[in-house]
C-alpha cells in the first residue's frame, strides 16, 4: 500500500501515523483519568472511551489486514 503524500492529502485535511494516534489516545487518557476532570463524570467517561476506541481501532486494522497502521487522513480544522 502506498503512503500518502503531503499531494495526496486534500486541503483541511490531517494527516497523522500511528504513533502520533497512540499518543492521542494517551493524552485523551491521561486527560479523562486527571483530577481536573473529577468534577464533570460525563466529560470524564467520554475522554477515557474516546480513548480506548482508538486504541481498539488501531487494534482492528493491525488484525483485519495483517499490518500496523502507517498513517490515517483526518478531517481537519475545517470540519
Amino acid at each position: 500500500m502506498a503512503q500518502a503524500t503531503a499531494e495526496d492529502i486534500p486541503h483541511g485535511m490531517q494527516k497523522l501515523t500511528a504513533d502520533e494516534v497512540q499518543h492521542l489516545a494517551d493524552r485523551l487518557f491521561s486527560r479523562g483519568i486527571s483530577e481536573l476532570s473529577l468534577d464533570r463524570p460525563k466529560h470524564r467517561a467520554d475522554l477515557v472511551a474516546a480513548s480506548r476506541t482508538l486504541r481498539a481501532l488501531l487494534r482492528a486494522y493491525e488484525f483485519g489486514t495483517g499490518h500496523a497502521l502507517q498513517t490515517v487522513i483526518i478531517c481537519g480544522e475545517a470540519c
